[in-house]
């Protein structure tokens, strides 16, 4: 009960900040249950925490990082949308701030603000299908003059490792056919397996 409590103020509380002698947690793999499992076997709160931040990054929706907790009922004593909704509020990173499971609970404003032609920056892509296609940043989030969920790929392979980019290679490519994001999703699954080719990382199967 005291390790619930002690999680349930951490959450609220939105950061990490005085838990003393935090050390680096190390996922036996970084897939969303895996790093879930692991951070139900973390012995010290701020590793679990510190593990469910990086598995708001790695589950690729709500649903997803729901069905990994449920594996562990009453682990924590907070389900995953009262983590999420309470780490999204107040991101810990720019990581998980443009998570998809952050970008899920908190979506862009569909009124898109007007941008005079000099402000909208660009960005050159190639889908899956080898098709070369523009984002721009007046439909699609930017960072570092580049689209937010390039960098963050590149962040999770430096961070996180060929699994994690591989997850991220499997859940772009499931929305590859949505009418409406399928260009950005293709060029996002065609930027995870770059970054897997280039570091080595095992030919997917």
């Amino acid at each position: 009960m005291r390790r619930r409590l002690a999680m349930i103020g951490l959450v609220l509380a939105v950061s990490i900040a005085g838990c003393g002698n935090q050390r680096e947690s190390t996922p036996s793999a970084s897939t969303c249950q895996a790093i879930v499992d692991d951070a139900v076997a973390a012995r010290e709160i701020s590793d679990q925490l510190s593990l469910l931040d990086r598995a708001l990054v790695v589950c690729r929706s709500s649903t997803a990082l729901s069905a990994a907790l449920e594996q562990h009922p009453g682990a924590f004593g907070v389900t995953a949308a009262e983590f999420a909704t309470a780490r999204c509020q107040a991101p810990p990173s720019e990581r998980i701030s443009q998570s998809s499971i952050c970008r899920e609970l908190s979506p862009p404003n569909t009124t898109q603000p007007v941008l005079l032609d000099s402000e909208i920056q660009t960005y050159l892509a190639v889908t899956l299908d080898g098709r070369e296609v523009v984002l721009t940043s007046d439909r699609v989030r930017f960072a570092e003059g580049r689209p937010a969920v390039v960098v963050q790929l590149t962040d999770i392979m430096t961070e996180d490792g060929c699994l994690a980019v591989e997850a991220e290679y499997r859940g772009w490519v499931d929305e590859v056919l949505d009418p409406e994001r399928g260009d950005e999703a293709s060029v996002y699954a065609q930027h995870a397996l770059n970054l897997l080719r280039f570091f080595g990382c095992p030919p997917i199967s």
